[in-house]
């Protein structure tokens, strides 16, 4: 049945007394009726094709698919969604009538049509959708029982692991470490995730620190194998259950040594329950190892009694115990990794990221902002330094919120980062800068890079000259109502340690002196001799206008410099620079600088080397290497501060 022209309905014309009613009703009503039509020529296609509707237990039509190739002919299900047709029909098999498990099918017989995202439907023809979503079923299954697919369900196992109990077992264990005796605690509380639930950790306090920094308490702990092996737990098939027989035999065939004489330990120890996480290789070469889990439940002690008839307690070698309780089933368990090697690999971060310590000074508007994005990108271990608490005034432009007024901005911060990264090393002290340099100076020169995000020229400039011979530094500022902000790098290349010189191009060397304004920033994109302060309260009360948006722009540019100087991809000096459109700076009066003409309104733009270094800088003197570039549309274009 071709499809007919199909539109969303709309409502016109309605009386000036109705007007509001009927404006506010008109979207709701137009894809009621959108919705309605699609569903009718829907449903008028797959009766063309034979199908059958019913309507207990819901709306749903059931027909055969005639598979080509395999010459199968395969009894399927056809359900449209709520969304149809904004949303694909969805279609199902039973999974018992499967000769065997299918890639691409998921546990509930649901056949994966279309990816899951970023999907575009064309919802003007319904009646095309319901031939595609039966057109790629059909290719799924014909592929699935030729085998052709077979590769793709070890490549994706992960989809096809059925937990027989879904209690969530979170995991912190090391994924790519040994076989070995881990802790296993109860969880409670902390998030909807945990509600009550396990974790499997290396030791028991390392669940103790995950726990409270997210607000979960820990009950009993009992003990646990993590047990490697080089092949995968055999995939299920519907209404089929995974044995003890098959764990063991996976683990004595490919174990490790130790692995094998941990199983053997724990059967002929009787030890029940136990839970045993099973750590296996991904299917991709490289791509790391793949958990789960499984408990090996208390079995029936009329089994362990004929297994231990003629041996002593606790001597019945492990074989026998398995020839009698082989065939009983284990409960697959629900594992769900929340180790920082994991979850950082998902948001990009790198090892070298995980061991690197940061220490961000200055958590204001920026530095908030840093420190968060230097979590979510995996570093592994921040410092924060800043003596000031939390101020109403403050929370539209800071990371914190209303609920950390009062509080020093670095414990806010910690308890905040702790809560977000639980497996987090942070914490803060609640002093100057200067003050920290002389009581406990290693607290920010053994750190790996140190982020400057104190809004002050003045004390920035003397930090510069104080740390020249220490870590790398990410110097951060903005510039107000929108005008632009900067990210710059200096000092040693990131893990050269105090081997390496630092490199030339120094903070100082963004100044320059001027017969008229004294020393001036020369990266600055607003004019020298401004004074661009705004005041709610009195000389008391006066702050510089910038929006949060600004603060978070320049964090996430400062927190990007700060992982490619420590993964190698960036050395010093560079400076980041981005410029806003200044419709309301230029509407207040305020004069742009002659750098302003060189960056195009909205560009981002990187500038690398002898463009930076002063010659006569008193600070660090010379020249570099030049490399300057814009990003503003995807041209590139020379420049100069």
């Amino acid at each position: 049945m071709p499809d007919e022209p199909y539109k969303l309905a709309t409502s016109a014309g309605a009386p000036a007394d109705d007007g509001r009613a009927a404006a506010l009703a008109a979207p709701a009503n137009a894809l009621r009726s959108a919705r309605v039509a699609a569903c009718e020529a829907a449903a008028s296609a797959l009766a063309e094709r034979g199908f059958v509707q019913h309507t207990a237990p819901d709306d749903h039509w059931t027909g055969t698919l005639q598979l080509p190739r395999s010459g199968a002919s395969v009894t399927v299900t056809v359900r449209l969604p709520p969304r149809f047709p904004d949303a694909l029909p969805k279609v199902a098999v039973a999974q018992d009538r499967l000769p065997k498990r299918l890639a691409h099918v998921d546990s509930d017989g649901t056949v994966c049509v279309v990816p899951t995202s970023n999907v575009f439907v064309d919802a003007d023809r319904p009646v095309a959708l319901v031939e595609e979503a039966l057109r790629r079923a059909t290719e799924v299954l014909d592929g699935g029982l030729l085998g052709e697919t077979d590769a793709d369900l070890e490549a994706e196992y992960q989809a096809y692991w059925i937990p027989t109990d879904f209690v969530p077992l979170l995991s912190l264990c090391d994924g790519d470490g040994p076989a070995r005796q881990i802790a296993i605690c109860d969880l409670t509380g902390g998030s909807k995730l945990i509600g009550r639930g396990l974790m499997a950790a290396d030791r028991a306090e390392d669940v103790a620190v995950w726990a409270d920094h997210v607000g979960s308490k820990v009950g009993s702990t009992y003990q646990g194998l993590f047990i490697p092996v080089h092949a995968s737990v055999p995939l299920a098939a519907h209404n089929r259950g995974t044995t003890v027989m098959e764990i063991a035999q996976l683990i004595l065939r490919h174990g490790t040594p130790a692995g094998q004489q941990l199983l053997r330990d724990a059967i002929e120890r009787a030890d029940y329950p136990q839970i045993i996480v099973l750590s296996m290789p991904e299917a991709l070469a490289g791509a790391g190892r793949r958990l789960v889990a499984v408990l090996i439940k208390r079995p029936d002690q009329r089994l362990l009694k004929k297994a231990a008839r003629g041996f002593r307690r606790g001597r019945v070698p492990a074989a026998r115990v398995l020839s009698k309780i082989g065939r009983e089933a284990v409960g697959r368990l629900n594992l769900q990794r929340v180790d920082l090697a994991y979850l950082g690999a998902r948001g990009g971060a790198t090892a070298r990221l995980a061991q690197a310590t940061v220490a961000v000074v200055g958590v204001g508007a920026v530095g908030s902002e840093v420190a968060r994005n230097l979590a979510a990108l995996g570093v592994g271990h921040i410092r924060m330094v800043d003596p000031d608490a939390m101020n109403p005034e403050n929370v539209h432009r800071h990371a914190l919120g209303m609920n950390s007024t009062g509080y020093a901005k670095v414990v806010g911060l910690t308890v905040d980062l702790w809560r977000l990264f639980p497996h987090l090393e942070v914490d803060g002290r609640g002093v100057g800068v200067e003050e920290l340099l002389v009581d406990d100076p290693a607290y920010l020169l053994e750190a790996d890079l140190i982020v400057l995000a104190t809004g002050e020229e003045t004390l920035e400039r003397r930090l510069n000259r104080l740390l020249q011979d220490g870590p790398p530094r990410v110097h951060t500022w903005l510039e107000p109502i929108g005008i632009a902000g900067h990210a710059f790098v200096c000092g040693r290349p990131a893990g050269s340690g105090t081997v390496a010189k630092p490199a030339r191009g120094c903070f100082e060397c963004l100044y320059r002196p001027d017969d008229t304004f004294g020393l001036v920033n020369r990266t600055a994109l607003t004019a020298p001799g401004q004074e661009i302060r705004r005041s709610l309260a009195g000389c008391a009360g006066t702050f510089s206008p910038f929006s949060p948006l600004d603060a978070r722009r320049t964090a996430a540019d400062a927190a990007e410099l700060v992982a490619r100087l420590l993964t190698g991809t960036a050395t010093p000096p560079l400076l980041v620079s981005w410029r806003g459109l200044h419709t309301e700076f230029e509407a207040a009066g305020y004069r742009l600088s002659g750098r302003a003409s060189q960056v195009p309104p909205g560009a981002r733009v990187e500038v690398q080397g002898s463009e930076i270094v002063r010659d006569d800088c008193p600070i660090c003197g010379g020249r570099a290497q030049d490399h300057t570039t814009v990003q503003a549309g995807g041209a590139s274009s020379e420049v100069t501060p």
